[in-house]
This record gives structure tokens, C-alpha cells and sequence, in this order.
């Protein structure tokens, strides 16, 4: 809520509500006006002008306006430092771009501001990011459930069925002998197993042995 200051009245313990500010004053950095006490109105209506979306440029040389404040000026969306309206107050409250050579201010939309007619978001450089509606998971999500997929494989193993017959033996295979290398190793409360082997036991012949009092004195 946009309010003017609230003072104590002295006969009570509490502040008193706050008048609300009149409508068209600036806010949020002098990017956005008041309306009916919230800053959620274009600084365009304060010049009596329509907010719009500039379009993103056509070509790579052309200059990126659409994270620029644009305002509808005589039947087009038009960038509110080539408003000859606005122009003071843009170079008030404007800054100045990067690359700029000519020392012209721009009013910037604020970070998080949509552009490109809601198509995207303008970041921290100003720049219009479009939003991926086709996320990784959204992809991950389509690659996994996508029913040309499982007809491909239904048809591959169809084709290849004494393919998929090897490759099911050979999984077997492989998960038996990983059992039976690592069931050695594996403690067991049945007493007619034998003792679990221990991994330190072949570790151990690695080692150095220590010195001995024999070896001290042969030398």
C-alpha cells in the first residue's frame, strides 16, 4: 500500500490509519504511479497514454526495446525516450544503458516485469528472457511417457527376438555372479554357512610385514 505518513494523534496508543496518496504519484522508483493507494499503475498513465508491450527487434542490429517503458503514441508502442512527452522526465528518472554513445537515458522496466507480451521476463540487464514452457522436466516427462517410443521398442523386439532372449540370459548371468563373488563376503546368522570372508584378509598380504627383532640382529 502507497501511504502518507501516519503521526500520532496523542490520545491513543495506536497509529491511525494512513491516508492513501493521490493517484498518478510516482513509485517504485519512479517507474510505476498510484492507484487507489497501490503501486500498480503504468507511469505512462500520468501522461495520459496506454502502457503497451514493445516489440522484440527484427534483426541483430536493431535496438532491444522490450524491457523499455513503451507507451501507445499516435497508434504505436513506442519507447518512452522517443516520446516527446516524456522525454524530460526520462532523462529525470531514466539510466543510462551500457552501450549507450549518445548519453540518452532509458526508462527500464523493473526486474521481473513481463515483456514480449507476457512471452517473457526482463532481467537484471534489461534484456527480455523468454520462458521455457518445455522445461527439462516437461521434456524428460514426454521422452519417458511417449507412446511412439514403446511402439519402437514392442517392434524392435518383435524383429529381434532371439536378441532380446541373449540380452535377458546375459542379465541373469551377470546378477548370479555378482551374487555369488559378493556372498562370500556377506555375514550370515546361519550357522551352516560358513564364516563371512573378510576384505582386509587379501588386503593385508599387500602390506609391508613389520620388523622383527630377528631381522634386527641378522643385520
Amino acid at each position: 500500500m502507497v501511504a502518507a505518513p501516519s503521526e500520532l494523534t496523542g490520545t491513543s496508543a495506536h497509529c491511525p490509519n494512513p491516508d492513501p496518496k493521490e493517484n498518478l504519484t510516482t513509485c517504485n522508483n519512479n517507474k510505476q504511479v498510484c492507484l487507489a493507494g497501490s503501486c500498480s499503475g503504468s507511469v505512462c498513465l500520468k501522461f495520459n497514454l496506454e502502457e503497451c508491450f514493445c516489440d522484440k527487434p527484427a534483426s541483430a542490429g536493431d535496438v532491444d526495446e522490450s524491457c523499455h517503458q513503451c507507451c501507445m503514441y499516435e497508434g504505436s508502442c513506442t519507447s518512452s525516450s522517443k516520446i516527446p512527452e516524456m522525454q524530460n522526465y526520462t532523462m529525470q528518472y531514466g539510466e543510462l544503458p551500457i552501450d549507450s554513445t549518445d548519453g540518452t537515458k532509458i526508462l527500464f522496466q523493473q526486474p521481473g516485469t513481463p515483456c514480449d507480451d507476457y512471452l517473457g521476463y526482463c532481467d537484471v540487464f534489461y534484456k527480455c528472457r523468454l520462458v521455457d514452457s518445455n522445461g527439462p522436466l516437461s521434456r524428460l516427462t514426454k521422452a519417458i511417457f511417449n507412446p511412439d517410443l514403446y511402439e519402437n521398442v514392442f517392434a524392435w523386439i518383435q524383429e529381434y527376438w532371439w536378441a532380446t532372449i541373449l540380452i535377458a540370459l546375459g542379465v541373469i548371468i551377470l546378477m548370479a555372479l555378482f551374487i555369488k563373488c559378493f556372498s562370500v563376503h556377506t555375514p550370515s546368522s546361519n550357522p551352516n554357512l560358513k564364516e563371512a570372508r573378510k576384505v582386509s584378509h587379501y588386503t593385508n598380504t599387500l602390506r609391508r610385514r613389520p620388523r622383527g627383532n630377528n631381522d634386527m640382529q641378522m643385520r
